[in-house]
């Protein structure tokens, strides 16, 4: 879950930096935003319970966070 949702992180914020101006590039980048911020929250509360590593699920929350915010920046 942890990798899935840094990847989908990944692609959200490819979707809203690189996209030309058109709204619909950017609009595809909000489904993988809901849907990769809850398996990496998930992911991290999930390694913390179990005392295992967690670095992964944070990159998965901060990629998903930084596409929030360059999607509402734009």
């Amino acid at each position: 879950m942890d990798i899935a949702g840094m990847v989908l992180g990944i692609l959200a914020i490819v979707f809203v930096s690189w996209t030309p101006i058109d709204l619909a590039g950017k609009w595809t980048a909000v489904p993988l935003v809901v849907v990769g911020l809850p398996l990496s929250v998930v992911s991290f509360q999930n390694a913390r319970r179990n005392n295992t590593r967690s670095g992964i699920a944070i990159a998965g929350m901060v990629t998903n966070l930084v596409a929030a915010l360059l999607f509402f920046a734009w």
